[in-house]
């Protein structure tokens, strides 16, 4: 197989947020590397169980289905600091579970992995180490710490990719959030109201949202949903942002200040992207959740 990255979306994934390694994991907390690595070469042909970011990854290749090397839609590589021994378990562990087409990544065995994803050309990293997400973010790359658990097989009927983002901090800037910060709901409210027509800067999965709303107007599978506190008027500021990115939404959701974890639960999202704490923590337990550690909400 051909494996070229330009021009295609390029999604890069830990080991751990695609495959429960947990107890090997905490064998290396507790052991050290090289019993860590005594372990995961006993368990090179034993599958690890499924992860909560696996069915998103199974969906994004299932985009390239029927389609010959010169002309795949995406690419998915696996990025970690672990050693190639875990690599090898990685790959054979996505094949089991019926997943081809991912044969490439970097296993740096302690190094800095994140060197590699401008190389790899990745427009998202999804990890469940939360120091390595913060780097990435800083480094300009559209980066979520995943809540590292037992997931499930992904269903071979359901082809949909659900994506669902949160708007302050995530798609947008954490601009106005920082005024609520500073200065109080009051001042947000005022805030939003006179800059209602006026587009907000971009925030760190604005690509992100135009790379699956390209492929979604290309006749991919992709259902992009908002699940925003805003409430009217300030949800105006958001869809003349949009209208000023030339982006449409399946779906917008206006919480307030209601949870978002049971509007989540309804949707199915395949991940859920968001920046403040209070609604990853509700979420992360019901739906597959990408906490964004960035902007005023996580300093």
């Amino acid at each position: 197989m051909k494996f070229t990255f330009d021009g295609k979306l390029v999604v890069a994934f830990s080991s751990r947020a695609v495959l429960d390694m947990e107890a090997e994991h905490a064998v290396f907390a507790q052991q050290g590397e090289a019993a860590y690595m005594k372990l995961q070469r006993q368990r090179l042909k034993k599958p690890a169980k499924p992860g909560v970011a696996l069915p998103l990854l199974a969906k994004l290749m299932a985009l390239n289905e029927g389609r010959d090397d010169d002309h795949r839609v995406v690419e998915c590589v696996l990025i970690s600091q672990n050693d190639y021994v875990s690599g090898m378990r990685a790959f054979n562990s996505l094949a089991y579970y019926g997943i081809h087409g991912v044969g490439c990544g970097s296993f740096t065995r302690g190094a800095d992995p994140l060197r590699y994803l401008k190389a790899y050309q990745a427009s998202l990293f999804l990890s469940a180490d939360e120091a390595m997400v913060r780097r990435a973010l800083d480094q300009g790359i559209a980066a979520a710490r995943i809540f590292a658990r037992t997931g499930h097989l992904p269903d071979p009927a359901d082809k949909t990719i659900r994506l669902a983002y949160d708007f302050d901090g995530v798609l947008a800037s954490d601009q106005s959030e920082r005024v609520t910060h500073e200065q109080g709901i009051p001042a947000f409210i005022a805030h939003e109201s006179k800059n209602m027509h006026m587009p907000m800067p971009p925030g760190p999965f604005r690509p992100v949202l135009e790379a699956f709303h390209k492929l979604a107007r290309e006749g991919h599978p992709i259902h992009n949903a908002i699940f925003t506190a805003r409430p009217w008027p300030s949800n105006q500021r958001l869809i003349s942002t949009l209208d000023r990115w030339g982006l449409d939404i399946g779906e917008a959701h206006f919480t307030g200040s209601e949870p978002k974890a049971g509007f989540l639960e309804r949707f199915a999202p395949d991940m859920y992207f968001d920046d403040t704490p209070k609604h990853v923590n509700g979420a992360h337990p019901r739906v597959p959740t990408g906490h964004v550690v960035a902007g005023v909400k996580n300093e």
